[in-house]
């Protein structure tokens, strides 16, 4: 059976590159929200011999996530999600940046492991800036209950960016 890795973000920057790894063991399965970038990077990686398939999808919205794993078990079996899709604080504000980035990660999860089999692999690239700011701005209880409340932890999020930025917060 052929091995499966569906790689978020895939359209570009370390989604790509991701993929010209895995392409050389596994069909990968690119998704993105841009469906013009996915279609080049198919075609690049299709001129170096790799099997790929292309789904554009959001990772904010579950149900295009689940028709993307539905579509990479149509090709095999599903042995690694890599998940490189985020925004940084140039591309957003702080909840821009806190949906994306974080309950976009929860929805990724949340959409492959109920398919993880033995020797699966679920990697999340993220960012380290998190850890230039004082622990205290972090609202690490409200991790937590993410997963069971995305928007009360997009709120946390923000209010202590908006802290951390001097703006009231309204928390």
């Amino acid at each position: 059976m052929t091995d499966v890795a569906i790689i978020t973000g895939g359209a570009g920057g370390m989604g790509l590159a991701t993929a010209r790894l895995l392409a050389a063991d596994h069909h990968v399965v690119l998704t993105d929200i841009n469906a013009e970038r996915l279609d080049a990077a198919k075609a690049e990686l299709e001129g170096h011999g790799a099997s790929v398939t292309v789904t554009t999808s959001d990772i904010l919205d579950s149900s295009s996530l689940e028709a993307t794993v539905a579509a990479a078990q149509q090709k095999g079996r599903v042995r690694a999600m890599v998940h490189t899709a985020g925004i940084s604080p140039q591309m957003g504000g702080p909840e821009l940046i806190a949906r994306i980035n974080t309950v976009g990660t929860i929805n990724v999860a949340q959409a492959v492991l109920p398919v993880a089999e033995e020797g699966f692999s679920l990697v999340n690239v993220a960012s380290v800036s998190a850890y230039m700011l004082p622990g205290l701005m972090i609202p690490t209880r409200a991790f937590r209950k993410g997963a069971a409340d995305p928007e009360m932890l997009v709120k946390k999020i923000v209010g202590r960016a908006n802290l951390a930025r001097g703006q009231e917060s309204g928390l």
